[in-house]
């Protein structure tokens, strides 16, 4: 199951943040669930907002390449002590390819990777990439730093076909060369995300409406899954 850490839901104060909103669902998701979680976190704070670079804050204001890193990873450091002891999976945002510059994405992720360890230093985190261009400027850039695993979502790349189709076990293996290639290490890979398509009309269009018996049996053990 995913768990998304969001900025707090009351007041503005960085001193005092208050997550009191969301701490009922990380005690029914993370202790009383028994299931395997990510914890995605996705957010910044009002106070880490950079208005003079995105202006005013409008539409996904909190899904923005923060300012001012003492302070928000002051912000990340009060988010993760609320995570329960024991293993956790961290997820740093999603699909950032369509709203971050790739050394923005790397930077990003070496603040929140440096202040969750801080902390808790147990943390499994991983960012999410896909598009292979995009990946290798994050790594050029030092992206991997603070980050024990890789993310990833091998949808087909044109939405039509199937994701064994748009040859998934090739792009998994290409990841995972151009990791090692950039950084010299063996990182293994999360799949978080993956879908078969559906009914014409819509952005998938090879499979009928309704799961397959087929498509279910390759979908469903696919989320949160490691690949070997």
């Amino acid at each position: 199951s995913f768990l998304w850490f969001f900025a707090p839901q009351a007041g503005n104060d960085p001193e005092h943040p208050d997550f009191s909103a969301i701490c009922p669902t990380l005690e029914d998701y993370v202790v009383n669930l028994p299931a395997n979680n990510f914890i995605q976190i996705k957010s910044v704070p009002l106070w880490c907002y950079d208005e003079r670079r995105f202006g005013k804050p409008g539409k996904n204001w909190a899904l923005k390449m923060p300012r001012d890193k003492e302070a928000f990873q002051r912000f990340i450091r009060e988010q993760v002590k609320l995570l329960p002891p024991g293993p956790q999976v961290i997820k740093v945002w999603n699909e950032p390819w369509d709203m971050y510059a790739p050394e923005d994405y790397a930077t990003l992720c070496n603040w929140i990777g440096e202040a969750a360890k801080q902390v808790r230093p147990d943390l499994l985190m991983g960012p999410n990439l896909g598009p292979m261009d995009y990946m290798a400027k994050f790594l050029d850039h030092g992206g991997m730093k603070d980050m024990d695993l890789l993310i990833v979502h091998p949808y087909s790349a044109d939405f039509t076909s199937t994701p064994e189709a748009a040859v998934m076990r090739e792009r998994l293996r290409a990841w995972r060369e151009l990791l090692k290639q950039k950084t010299g290490r063996d990182y293994p890979l999360y799949v978080a995300e993956v879908g078969w398509p559906t009914p014409a009309g819509t952005d998938w269009p090879a499979l009928p409406h309704m799961p397959t018996p087929s498509s279910s049996a390759k979908s469903l053990p696919m989320p949160s899954t490691l690949v070997s």
